[in-house]
């Protein structure tokens, strides 16, 4: 089983834990970040964009529909926050599109679970629970990211903090965002920060340097920067099979990274409804791209 990461946004609170996910005795790396408010995005010079990650957006809500988990707000904030997603990828050539949520997932158990601070192993069930109710994107190669209040392995979303726990090379990534964040330009960088980290986790980056907090690095707990180094770009385009302070990629690659010019056939009728969601999306998107 591939291990699970945890990072978090935080004006005024960082920490670093370990965890052990019992009985499957796999450790479980629970690490903070921090997005200092009002920093600016600080990346590399981006290259051509040669390819395309898609994440699907997925909202949870209580079992009734109410107390749904806190989102991108409304368009103009769900593009700027896509933007800044963008403007930290487009550094390794990646053009980032997020699916907005087709509806709200009713289900109190993803949305929070049952203790404070959450069981690890929550992460795990939500994933069986969303397969379950079919709300996952039908294409494995599309990311899921869902939208809860409590990240397990943390307590309560703050107001002003952002969670996110995520597989290593694998697809899935769970984020829980504080209400305030998404209503200031500081707070959704740090959304943009946290989700791009995450999607390194799911295309195979581990965090480098054995955990080494605060580096100018976007895969560094608490990284002072969103820049990415060249091995670091060059590992989650690689097909080795491969386990260390760089990276955790299977043999043959995480297959998330699609290029451009490929437009997939849609396989059902579930698969064409996603690809017209995107289309819309892509429609009214903007893109700032960094000089």
């Amino acid at each position: 089983m591939f291990p699970l990461q945890l990072s978090r946004t935080n004006q005024s609170r960082i920490a670093l834990v370990r965890a052990v996910l019992m009985p499957v005795l796999v450790t479980v790396i629970i690490a903070a970040i921090h997005r200092t408010s009002g920093g600016a995005i600080i990346v590399n010079a981006p290259r051509d964009i040669t390819h395309q990650v898609i994440v699907q957006m997925i909202q949870t809500a209580e079992d009734g529909g109410t107390n749904p988990a806190t989102a991108f707000d409304n368009e103009l904030r769900f593009a700027n926050i896509e933007s800044r997603i963008d403007d930290i990828w487009a550094q390794a050539g990646v053009d980032v599109r997020i699916l907005p949520a087709l509806s709200v997932w009713q289900d109190s158990f993803a949305l929070h679970g049952t203790s404070s601070p959450r069981d690890v192993s929550d992460f795990a069930e939500i994933f069986a629970r969303a397969s379950l109710a079919g709300v996952l994107n039908p294409d494995p190669y599309v990311l899921n990211m869902i939208l809860v209040d409590t990240v397990p392995g943390a307590f309560p979303v703050g107001t002003n903090t952002v969670d996110g726990l995520s597989f290593y090379g694998r697809n899935g990534m769970v984020i829980a965002i504080g209400e305030n964040l998404p209503l200031f330009q500081a707070g959704r960088d740090g959304i943009a920060h946290v989700v791009a980290h995450e999607i390194g986790h799911n295309l195979g980056l581990t965090h480098p340097f054995g955990g080494a907090v605060g580096l100018s690095n976007l895969m560094s707990p608490n990284g002072a920067t969103e820049q990415l180094t060249d091995a670091q770009i060059d590992a989650i385009f690689g097909t080795e099979a491969r386990n260390d302070d760089i990276a955790s990629i299977p043999f043959g690659g995480t297959g998330f990274l699609r290029p451009i010019t490929t437009v997939p056939e849609p396989t059902s009728n579930a698969a064409f409804l996603w690809t017209m969601c995107a289309a819309c999306l892509a429609n009214r998107r903007f893109r700032r791209i960094k000089s």
